[in-house]
This record gives C-alpha cells, structure tokens and sequence, in this order.
C-alpha cells in the first residue's frame, strides 16, 4: 500500500510490479468556510493577510526564514506565521508586515481568514499534513515542489507550485493588487475560500476518501482469494 502516485511509481521503478494501492494523507474536515469575507479582528486587525503554519523545526524555520528574508519584501501582502515554537523565535521575524503567533489553540478562525497559504518547504520526506489541512479550508496554496509531494493539485487553481524565490514572488504577485489588500471571494476565486481547493480535499483526502480506498482494497484482496481458491 503505498502513500501517493509518486511514491506508486517508484515502487513500480524498484519491484517490476504494481502495488496493491494508495492510501493518502486522510482525515475529517472542518466545516466549511462561513461566507463572511472580512479578515475582522485578525493578527493585522481589519487588514488581510497570509499565512503559514507549523511546528518549529528545521524545513519550517529554514523556510519561514528564507521566505522572510527573500521573498516578503518583494510582494504586497503582510504574512502570520503560527506553530508550536516559533514564539520563540518571534524577534527574529517580527515586523510590520510579519506577525508570529507561534502556539494557536483553534486554527480554524485564522485558515477561514487568510487569503491564501504559503509553504516554503524545502527538505523532508513524506506528505506534509499542513497541506491537506490548508485544502481542508479551501485555502490555495503557493509552495515549493516539496511541499505539495503527492498532492494532485492543478497548477493555477489549487495551488502555485514555484521552487525559487523568482517563483514564489511572481505567484504572490498575481494573487494580489500591488497594495496588498485583497478582495476575498466566497466562492470559486483563489484568494479567501477558495472552492477548488476544499473540493480536492473532500474527494482525494477526506475520512469519506479513505473508506472508499479501504474497500477498494478489500475487494481486490477477496478477488485474489477467490481466483486462488
């Protein structure tokens, strides 16, 4: 059983045969994104913003550094970072466009108030959790190659997929007017509740994906039973 289709591939590369199946990151959703559109009370106030989410370790401090340093003062926009730890470190990154929450109880008020996820992740291994849970609330995702690994995403719709600062500053760019206060849609659009996004998530990541994957499986090992019985 192996995780996504990259990881099918490879499998097929070393072995010579097919796997048995995929079964991807999964798990339930939250509720779907209410239809205010106003970032409110945010960590900027009543000001828009984007964000990026993770515990602090290695990949996630190298590249909220890398992105603070090549990336935020080349695009319009202010960024939240939130993730055990990196209160920590917040004077490091602390500014007037960059507000670092570190530890937060409940994300799911910051995710529906963003405009979009950043994931600037450059080393790892595996599927990273936080991009599904950024899908989970319809967010589009502007990230590296590593960061979106086994996730089936279309350019342009659910995601930005840039490798280099070049990249990721021509992505932000194009989501945002030059002064970085966005109207966020509530419906279809890339900026706010993007429905793409969340649909990805439902169909391909969802508890509900899961099962349907678990009984795929189920039915094909009852068919090799049977064939050999």
């Amino acid at each position: 059983i192996l995780l996504h289709r990259p990881d099918a591939e490879r499998f097929r590369e070393l072995y010579g045969r097919e796997g048995d199946g995929i079964l991807s990151v999964s798990f339930d959703p939250p509720e779907a994104a209410p239809k205010s559109t106003g970032a409110g009370d945010g960590p900027f106030g009543a000001e828009s913003f984007f964000l990026f989410v993770g515990t602090l370790f290695p990949p996630n401090y190298e590249g909220v550094a890398w992105f603070a340093r090549e990336v935020l003062p080349r695009v319009p926009g202010r960024l939240v970072v939130a993730g055990k730890g990196f209160e920590r470190v917040a004077a490091e990154f602390e500014s007037e466009r960059c507000r670092v929450l570190g530890f937060v109880e409940d994300l799911a008020d910051l995710y529906r108030k963003a405009d979009f996820v950043v994931a600037p992740i450059f080393s790892g291994g595996g599927m990273k959790v936080k991009t599904a849970e950024a899908l989970s609330y319809g967010k589009t995702i502007v990230g590296t190659p590593e960061a979106l690994r086994g996730y089936e995403v279309t350019e342009g719709r659910e995601a930005l997929v840039r490798g280099d600062a070049k990249g990721f500053i021509e992505a932000i760019r194009s989501l945002y007017p030059e002064d970085g206060d966005a109207r966020r849609g509530t419906g279809d659009g890339r900026l706010g509740y993007n429905r793409a996004a969340r649909e990805l998530f439902e169909r391909c990541h969802s508890t509900e994906a899961a099962w349907k994957g678990f009984a795929e499986l189920y039915e094909k090992a009852l068919g090799r039973k049977a064939g050999t019985d």
